[in-house]
């Protein structure tokens, strides 16, 4: 893993993005000093550009938008939260589940490696522009993406949207409900057994998780899936306040796999497992 550079820390995440993930250095530092624009004016632009080359449009509705698109962009492209481990990251030919996709930062990260990507995201808005993304970079060929929330159970359920950061959707309303959810919707909900049973998809080289509480239930509605080993890695966010952690790593280790990273942040962890 690269780790440490001289230089300034611009000249770090330069050096970093064109060493871990191979991206191009041209899209590499246009990325990077829009990114660092937006973060310090918080001007609105109609698309901007990723690090890997691809674009995702910059909504000027709803409200907050763009500041929940930079802090996806914190997470997965500065900060490597699902990449911490080379051993996690992408390679040729896998087909990749991003759960929780949002407007689908993660899943424009791994595409071009990736056989398929299957972008799951509840949020009817945060699907929309997801779509849009996959159309804007000619991906639909390589990207499904399905508009339902994943759990332990069939049917439907209320999914709250959080008025600070639209990308923090979740199925339990006392998730950071000290910054408001005022605005819900009714979203159609499905187990991930089923799911992949009705793509007709029989592998998953890695599963990246962030579901703002439902991890386990969604881990629950996979038992069949993990029980086969039909994915091989997982790679998750945890929010310890409604999901307890001790019970996700029990229900992975029961079904095969092995902890290879469990590291504590302010108040979420990240998980990364898989098969032994």
């Amino acid at each position: 893993m690269v780790k440490h550079f001289p230089g300034s820390g611009f000249i770090k995440r330069i050096i970093k993005m064109k060493l871990r993930y191979g991206f191009p250095l041209s899209p590499v530092i246009m990325s990077l000093v829009e990114y660092e624009y937006l973060r310090k004016r918080f001007s609105q632009v109609s698309t901007f550009v990723l690090p890997c080359g691809c674009r995702t449009l910059m909504p000027k509705a709803p409200k907050n938008m763009v500041k929940a698109i930079i802090n996806a962009y914190s997470e997965i492209f500065i900060y490597d939260e699902y990449s911490r481990l080379p051993e996690y990251q992408v390679c040729e030919g896998d087909v990749v589940l991003d759960v929780g996709a949002f407007v689908g930062l993660y899943t424009l990260m791994v595409v071009h490696k990736a056989k398929l990507v299957v972008a799951v995201e509840p949020n009817v808005i945060a699907s929309y522009f997801l779509k849009r993304n996959i159309q804007l970079n000619g991906l639909n060929q390589k990207v499904i993406v399905v508009n339902k929330a994943l759990a332990d159970y069939e049917g439907k359920a209320m999914l709250y949207i959080e008025d600070y950061l639209p990308s923090s959707s979740t199925l339990f309303r006392q998730w950071h409900e000290e910054y408001g959810h005022s605005t819900s919707a009714l979203v159609k909900v499905t187990k991930l057994d089923n799911l992949l049973a009705d793509l007709g998809i029989e592998n998953i080289d890695l599963m990246k998780l962030d579901v703002e509480g439902a991890e386990l239930s969604v881990l629950r509605g996979a038992t069949e899936t993990l029980k086969n080993h039909v994915i091989q890695r997982v790679v998750m966010e945890i929010h310890p306040k409604i999901c307890n952690p001790v019970r996700v790593i029990s229900f992975l280790r029961k079904h095969g796999y092995g902890i290879d990273l469990l590291e504590k942040r302010r108040d979420t962890m990240l998980l990364y497992s898989r098969l032994r």
